[in-house]
This record gives C-alpha cells, structure tokens and sequence, in this order.
C-alpha cells in the first residue's frame, strides 16, 4: 500500500529520483515496511519520529488538496 503511495506522490510532484524516493522512504512508519530501516545519516533518533510525522501531515494535506483541486483542473481543461 505505502508503495503505491510513494508512486502516486512522485507522479504528482513530478520527481522520480532517488535521493527523493529515499527520502518518502526515510519518511515511512517502520510498520509500512517490509524490511527495517536503516540508520539515516545526518538525523538522530530523536529526529527520525518527527519526520515521519510531518512527513504524514503533509501527505495528508496533499491528498486533500488533490481531491479539492482535481475537479477544478478538470474543468480548465
């Protein structure tokens, strides 16, 4: 599920590197893996918990946003 997540969110932000791949995994509860993470350089522990909450917020907001704008961009068309 959180797969094709990440794969929707790339599409709509247009990103598909891996530095930005790895960084929606970064961002990932450790219970939507399969596998464990691994350490992330530059962010403690400490860190780790509060990215992954941010980063659940603001997939939130832009699931809510995309549901808001997609009848809008829709109809421009």
């Amino acid at each position: 599920m959180r797969q094709i997540e990440a794969a929707q969110l790339m599409t709509a932000m247009n990103k598909y590197t891996v530095t930005y791949a790895r960084s929606l995994v970064a961002a990932t509860p450790e219970f939507m893996l399969v596998r464990p993470k691994k350490p992330i350089r530059g962010l403690s522990e400490h860190q780790t918990p509060l990215m992954e909450t941010e980063a659940a917020s603001l997939d939130r907001e832009f699931q809510r946003s995309s549901r808001t704008m997609a009848p809008i961009i829709s109809i421009s068309f």
